[in-house]
């Protein structure tokens, strides 16, 4: 985002605690209504020396000096405002990005068995093992879902959940990338798949029904 864009939603912007400005100009209040402490010791002056001093430093130097010390340091300026700034929580709105949802919810079964390392598929102009194969289709697969609710189970000798249906389509795919071989066994439960699909569309299905109170 550039700097253009930035000044042209600024007026997006609000402050949740807007009232924490009022703040803004208390070190000059402080420093006017409290004055420095006198001080206790009368320090021991050489009068020849300090005639000296006189007539060597310039008279406006003198001026000057005393009006830097009346000053509040600049940097001590930008602090306080930033930290004005941060207590009043700025919040910037960003354009809402629209979402699209189609209603379909696909279950993705995917074989993690000992069968799945046969190298007897060709992706890329390379032999490669089944496992790689799936990953690669499916994920092109998941990505043209957008709007569909997916959800992923792995099985192996047993059949086990990944990811319950979801909107978030990253999530699945990383999980599906993140499935290795003979994770869930090195046997076939393609069965135990088909019925923990079933039952968790079933489940969410239940969940969806308004209830009756």
């Amino acid at each position: 985002m550039d700097v253009l864009t930035i000044l042209a939603n600024l007026n997006e912007i609000e402050f949740l605690s807007a009232w924490m400005l009022a703040f803004l100009p208390l070190p000059w209040i402080i420093r006017r209504l409290i004055k420095p402490v006198a001080q206790q010791q009368n320090p021991l002056l050489a009068p020849q020396i300090m005639a000296r001093v006189a007539e060597q430093m310039p008279q406006n130097k003198i001026i000057e000096d005393s009006h830097k010390k009346a000053r509040i340091p600049l940097l001590f300026i930008l602090l306080w405002s930033l930290l004005i700034l941060a207590a009043m929580r700025p919040i910037w709105y960003l354009n809402p990005t629209p979402f699209e949802v189609s209603g379909k919810e696909l279950m993705l079964a995917v074989d993690l068995s000992g069968s799945m390392r046969k190298a007897d598929m060709y992706l890329g102009g390379d032999d490669v093992d089944r496992l790689v194969a799936v990953k690669s289709v499916v994920s092109q697969f998941i990505a043209q879902r957008k709007g569909d609710r997916i959800g992923l189970i792995v099985f192996g000798t047993q059949a086990f959940l990944q990811s319950p249906l979801t909107y978030d389509l990253q999530t699945v795919k990383t999980l599906l990338n993140e499935t290795e071989i003979g994770m869930a066994g090195n046997n076939t439960a393609i069965g135990d798949a088909i019925g923990l699909t079933l039952k968790h569309l079933e489940k969410t299905k239940q969940n969806q029904k308004p209830k009756r109170y």
